[in-house]
């Protein structure tokens, strides 16, 4: 059996309405390592599609704006690449070493996390590449999954051992949960039930989840 390696995906689902669906709801979204591409497929996994052939380019995190009808990836380690839904009309809207990305669908920005060597941080900007500002330094340890409440104007992402919260514009940063994982590797947040969920790359693996306010942490037995 072929063996895919997935680095990111995201699902997204169409709005329940009495108007058909756009082509790109229902569908499910990701970036695979072992093949160099971007795919989607149906929820169910039927209908798989290849969107973007960027091999022998790496390819990482990704991100949907599908009221622009466009997809986000970290790219060759060094770029924030985007494209229409379908994988049409690919551009550079970053140049920096990016570990992980989030849209602020909201206000229009994207979110990174980047650094080498020693330093590391996350920054933002408008959707295009402007206005760029670094939010907030993680020093020697790379965010290695950001996730964004707009709604409550916080950011959370996850280093190491730490599962880490700030206002959106980076004040009041603080360690929500000290020991999380042995190695946390991504972060997304379930708004609806106010919890927060994170994945343990360290041996044998994980995922667990907490409330926002990072009380009952816990497994995650229904996730498996």
């Amino acid at each position: 059996m072929k063996t895919k390696h997935f680095v990111s995906l995201l699902v997204l689902v169409g709005s329940l309405v009495a108007t058909p669906a756009p082509a790109f709801a229902q569908k499910i979204y990701w970036t695979d390592v072992g093949t160099g591409k971007i795919q989607r497929a149906n929820l169910d996994g039927t209908n798989v599609e290849n969107l973007v052939n960027a091999a022998p380019e790496p390819l990482g995190d990704i991100a949907l704006h599908e009221g622009q009808g466009k997809m986000y990836w970290a790219a060759d380690n060094y770029y924030i690449r985007r494209a229409n839904l379908d994988g049409t009309d690919i551009e550079t809207v970053i140049t920096d070493f990016v570990i992980a990305i989030a849209i602020d669908k909201l206000n229009g920005r994207i979110y990174w996390s980047h650094g080498i060597d020693w330093e590391h941080g996350i920054s933002r900007a408008d959707l295009m590449g402007q206005n760029y500002q670094e939010i907030v330094s993680t020093g020697s340890y790379s965010a290695n999954g950001i996730a964004l409440d707009v709604s409550s104007q916080k950011l959370y992402w996850v280093t190491d051992h730490l599962l880490w919260r700030a206002n959106l514009e980076g004040s009041q940063v603080e360690v929500l949960i000290p020991d999380a994982a042995e190695f946390a590797c991504g972060v997304a947040l379930d708004l609806a039930h106010q919890r927060v969920y994170w994945s343990d790359c360290g041996v044998g693996g994980s995922l667990r989840r907490a409330n926002l306010d990072g009380t009952g942490v816990g497994g995650c037995p229904d996730c498996s």
